[in-house]
This record gives C-alpha cells, structure tokens and sequence, in this order.
C-alpha cells in the first residue's frame, strides 16, 4: 500500500500588537474604573456599605490585579514577538506552543485526535480551533496570527491531516 506523505507545514504563532493593544486597553479602563470608585465611594463596594477602608481597599485590589496583568501581558508580548513560535504540522503528529509565558511545545499525535470545530467565544469576535485528543482538550486562539485567513488555513490542514 503505497501512502502519501504529508508534508510539513509550519505556521507563526505569537500575539499580535493590534490584539494586545486592545484587551489591555480594555483592562486598563476597568483598572481606572476601579480607581474612580475607590475614590468616590471608599466607604462601599459594588454598592454594598462595608466601610471607610475595606471598600477602598476592594477597589484598589482590583486595580491592582488589573494592572499587573497588563504589564503580564506586555511583557509576554514583548519576549514572544521576534521569538520562532509557531505550529508544525509534522508527518505523523502536530506541535503547538504552549501558551505566550513558556516555551514548552505540545505534541499531539494525529491517530489521538477524537475531532477537530471551531468555536467561538461569547459575544466576541474571538474564535478557537478546538482539538479533543486522547490527553484533554487543547485550543487554538485566532488572535495568535496574523491574518484571519493563517487561522482558516491551520484549521483546514489540521482537519485533512486527522481525516
């Protein structure tokens, strides 16, 4: 039996400024949002009476958080821009990076895929490839490419390399 081989095809895979730009200046909104409100109601927390410093203090922890992830993301994004992240499709198996903070790869054999969708989140332009395998269940975000055509082209090759 004479099998074709595949060939191998790899894809860059990093965040993208545009993308990064936009959810951290959505989560700085709410970070300064958070901050208004410690500064207009430091006695109360989403409108619940808690008093003087524990509402100023609830409010200013989640600015906090706000603001640490920015910079967590600003500084994922600045590491991984020049960096070669990207998803190899092989002959019997695809690799994927793990997420934008390690350089780990994620090799998942094609014979375990179960399935290959796509899906899309709730209320936002942001879709995923969803791949369930033998080990979980692993996605892939479109916002790592870098046009919307690289996703549609890694979510075809994926489906024709698991059948």
């Amino acid at each position: 039996m004479n099998k074709t081989r595949m060939e191998i095809q790899s894809f860059p895979y990093h965040l993208q400024g545009p993308s990064v730009c936009l959810i951290g200046l959505l989560i700085a909104l709410f970070g300064g949002l958070m901050l208004f409100m410690a500064w207009t109601e430091p006695d109360r927390f989403i409108g619940m009476p808690v008093g003087y410093p524990v509402g100023a203090c609830l409010y200013g922890a989640l600015a906090l958080v706000a603001f640490t992830a920015i910079f967590i993301m600003a500084r994922a994004w600045a590491t991984q821009r020049h960096g070669e992240r990207q998803i190899r499709f092989e002959e019997d198996r695809v690799l994927l990076p793990k997420n934008p903070f390690s350089n780990q790869i994620i090799s998942i054999p094609y014979r375990t895929i179960r399935s290959v969708n796509q899906q899309s989140a709730s209320r936002a332009a942001m879709r995923f490839i969803v791949i369930k395998h033998a080990a979980g269940h692993t996605q892939i975000a479109d916002f790592g490419f870098e046009t919307k055509a690289a996703f549609e082209m890694v979510f075809e090759a994926l489906r024709k390399r698991v059948g």
